[in-house]
C-alpha cells in the first residue's frame, strides 16, 4: 500500500490530467506534494523533532526548504514565484 505521500501525489497527478479548469493548480499542487516529501524524508532521516521553540527548530527548517521554494518559483504562479524574486 502507498504511503500517505505517495496517495496524495497520485491523486493530485489524477486530476490534474482530467479535463476542467484545475488542471494547471493540481499539477502545482503534486509538484509542492513531493517537495514536501522530500522535507519529511530528510527530517525523518536526521531523526529530528522540533523541540516547539522557533529559535531552536527554524534553521532546521530552513536548511532543507530550498527545494520547496524552487519548486514555487520555477512553477508556481506568477504572483506567488514573484514574491521569491527578492530572495
Amino acid at each position: 500500500m502507498p504511503d500517505f505521500w505517495e496517495q496524495q501525489i497520485a491523486r493530485a497527478d489524477y486530476l490534474a490530467g482530467k479535463p476542467g479548469g484545475s488542471g494547471e493548480l493540481l499539477g502545482f499542487y503534486g509538484k509542492l506534494l513531493r517537495a514536501q516529501q522530500e522535507i519529511y524524508r530528510q527530517l525523518c532521516d536526521r531523526d529530528w523533532v522540533p523541540a516547539g521553540d522557533l529559535q531552536s527548530d527554524i534553521p532546521k527548517i530552513r536548511s532543507v526548504m530550498s527545494g520547496l521554494l524552487e519548486v514555487v518559483g520555477l512553477h508556481g504562479p506568477p504572483p506567488l514565484a514573484s514574491k521569491l524574486s527578492c530572495c
